[in-house]
């Protein structure tokens, strides 16, 4: 493994084919059928201490959005909470949404079905002439809508996909009350470019120094001096992070 820091000037975002080892895409259960044949990546530009140019790839990171339930939509499809922490939504107490007003987020009951729940949702895309919309990861959490005086937190779903070009259509299949066991839904932050929500995400800025531990490439894709595979989240320290650590 190598770290690397630098001064974040530049990324973009690509699909790629899966690489074994880099990208887990039979996790959860549902995927081992039909996994997703194209994975997102987000090349990070920047220079380092030194001077050196750098590319960081970051892997695993997956576009999302919000679908706020009724409390009977939320009931249909959870399950009491579990104790342990290795299960689907285990770690919603970590994750908060952006855009909500009130940006706690706590952790609800898990979903009952996700598997059966993903299906749904992907045979409801493809009526909409998106076969190819693959969900690959669904959790329940609570927080504050936007709209509206919102004193008590809801039920949102976060949805996230293989690939960032299917969220739009995939929410407003939602949206539409396409998928009957979660009814007409108002869905929240699928208009936010997937690059926004990456920097959202992990912290980070334009020209904000970023830390980063990974795989030196073999075969590199750029002109960079230093370039690494990183997976997401834990090979990618902000400026601030790091400096907590110290």
């Amino acid at each position: 493994m190598q770290r690397v820091s630098f001064c974040l000037t530049a990324l973009d975002a690509r699909t790629v084919e899966p690489v074994v080892g880099l990208d887990d895409v039979a996790d959860p259960e549902w995927l081992k059928a039909r996994p997703p044949q194209f994975v997102p990546v987000v090349r990070l530009f920047g220079v380092s201490r030194q001077g050196a140019s750098v590319c960081v790839r970051v892997r695993g990171f997956r576009p999302f959005f919000y679908a706020e339930l009724s409390p009977e939509a939320a009931a249909a499809i959870s399950s009491p909470p579990q104790p342990s922490s290795s299960s689907i939504g285990s770690s919603a107490e970590t994750s908060s949404a952006r855009g909500e007003g009130g940006r706690s987020s706590s952790n609800l009951e898990q979903v009952l079905d996700p598997g059966a729940l993903a299906a749904a949702i992907e045979e409801a895309a493809r009526r909409r002439g998106r076969p190819q919309a693959r969900v690959v990861k669904l959790r329940l959490e609570q927080h504050r809508s936007i709209y509206g005086l919102q004193l008590e937190p809801s039920p949102f779903l976060r949805v996230e996909l293989a690939d960032f070009r299917d969220v739009e259509a995939v929410a407003a299949v939602l949206q539409q009350g396409e998928v009957p066991c979660l009814g007409t839904v108002q869905v929240h932050e699928a208009h936010l470019p997937f690059l926004l929500h990456f920097l959202s995400e992990h912290s980070l800025c334009g020209a904000g120094m970023v830390r980063a531990c990974g795989r030196p490439v073999t075969k590199k894709q750029s002109c960079c001096s230093v370039e690494l595979d990183v997976t997401s989240p834990d090979g990618l320290l902000n400026y601030l992070d790091y400096r907590e650590l110290l």
